[in-house]
């Protein structure tokens, strides 16, 4: 679990590593959508397991076709 202040230093170091875009915002992707964390304090308690298990696995493919589509348009 980290902020913005981590994550992003982290892809625009990835970035000036090497790493392909689409990696970086299939990374970015990730992070936005898949926090563990914010999964058990917040979306449980409101929104109760199962809807936010459903919200969960939906976005679980998310990351990949972000990634995917930017490497796409990217070419």
């Amino acid at each position: 679990p980290s902020g913005p202040f981590i994550s992003f230093p982290v892809a625009a170091t990835l970035l000036k590593s090497g790493a392909s875009t689409a990696a970086v915002v299939t990374y970015v992707a990730a992070w936005m959508l898949l926090a563990i964390h914010r999964f058990f304090i917040w979306e449980v308690p409101f929104l109760g397991f199962q809807t936010a298990a459903l919200r969960w696995a939906v976005c679980l493919v998310l990351p990949l076709l972000a990634g995917l589509a930017t490497r796409a348009v990217l070419r």
